[in-house]
């Protein structure tokens, strides 16, 4: 499949005359708990010619990708990644923290490491994932829900948890993630669940345990009265400005 999806990015950046970056896998594969019939959510960073940037009219900053039952491509251009890095915007910390990687220029990957970490907020990523759960939670008012939406709650609560507790980018991977569950009894049913998606499809759905349904409960309510950071760490524009020409003038 890796080839498949290789093969699918030079095709497009023949169509769309661009230099693909860096390309990953988002969404529940890299999360590590991928159903039967999960789709690839491939996710792409790209740049355009260094005269496109010069021009007077500003350019498309993304690519609208077909989308199917199978393909999930989304292209950002890096100026519009770099913008959202110094809105601490959460995706892009997510992005380049994937353990599934299709394409990678030199260096690149571990260069927006670095600038990520330098803006990084603790509030604005732990209310990005407390909203994330907020919308996927009425799904909690039904005696049974997705396995997907379940695992979407586990994670944004457990990735705001961290945010919260560590001031720190959380772990794009669930399990990491698992270290904050401190029951032990209560982390092995969600490993066991975890296998149970595994071999299950994205319409099925699972029967709540009440000990898992007020754990979740509760968790949300105690981070919504975290008090977190709002402050930046290295909130310098210019780090962000000197990597973008050099990107482009390469």
């Amino acid at each position: 499949m890796k080839t498949i999806i290789q093969k699918k990015i030079k095709e497009i950046e023949a169509v769309y005359d661009i230099q693909v970056l860096y390309a990953c896998e988002s969404g529940s594969r890299a999360w590590g708990f991928a159903s039967v019939d999960s789709d690839y959510d491939v996710r792409l960073i790209y740049k355009r010619k260094k005269e496109t940037y010069l021009s007077v009219v500003e350019t498309q900053d993304f690519l609208q990708l077909p989308i199917d039952e199978v393909w999930d491509f989304n292209a950002w251009d890096l100026k519009k990644v770099l913008k959202l890095v110094f809105q601490s915007n959460t995706t892009i910390f997510e992005w380049i923290q994937s353990p599934i990687v299709y394409r990678e220029t030199a260096g690149f990957k571990k260069e927006l490491e670095v600038l990520c970490q330098q803006f990084y907020c603790q509030q604005t990523h732990t209310h990005h994932y407390l909203g994330l759960a907020k919308k996927k939670m009425e799904a909690m008012k039904e005696n049974q829900v997705k396995y997907k939406t379940l695992f979407y709650i586990l994670r944004a609560l457990l990735s705001a948890k961290w945010n919260a507790q560590h001031g720190s980018i959380a772990p794009m991977e669930f399990k990491p993630l698992l270290e904050l569950v401190e029951d032990p009894v209560l982390k092995k049913d969600i490993l066991q669940l975890m296998e149970e998606k595994a071999k299950a499809t994205e319409q099925d759905f699972y029967t709540w345990k009440v000990t898992l349904k007020k754990y979740v409960s509760d968790l949300y309510v105690d981070l919504a009265r975290v008090q977190v950071q709002k402050k930046k760490g290295t909130f310098e524009v210019e780090r962000l400005n000197e990597f973008f020409r050099k990107e482009v003038n390469l």
